[in-house]
């Protein structure tokens, strides 16, 4: 089953964030995974300002942090005005249950693995 983005946006929360707000922090638990609907989200290491990643409009990230249960590594902020949506962990894993069998192996096969 695939979405666009609109159909998305309409489901789950949509958050608005101003440019230097704080979307997560270091250390915080990586329960969620986000869609950015418009502007850019970036990627920092804390205490340097160094940008790890750059995300913009309709780049998802914060998936393998969710399925490996993890804590945030970096802090992510809104580079510029930006809008996205929180999608939280238990959609992606009702999503892998639902998979065929044979992708649904692999991917818990890759989950072990790591």
């Amino acid at each position: 089953m695939s979405y666009d983005i609109e159909s998305l946006k309409n489901k789950n929360p949509t958050f608005h964030l101003w440019p230097r707000e704080v979307l997560f922090r270091k250390g915080a638990k990586a329960d969620s995974f986000y869609l950015v609907i418009s502007g850019k989200i970036i990627i920092v290491k804390p205490f340097s300002a160094k940008i790890v990643r750059e995300y913009g409009a309709g780049e998802i990230f914060g998936i393998p942090e969710v399925l490996l249960g993890e804590d945030w590594k970096f802090m992510a902020e809104a580079k510029t005005f930006s809008s996205i949506c929180s999608f939280p962990k238990d959609l992606l894993f009702n999503r892998i249950e639902m998979m065929d069998s044979q992708p649904k192996k692999i991917m818990k096969y890759l989950l072990q693995k790591v």
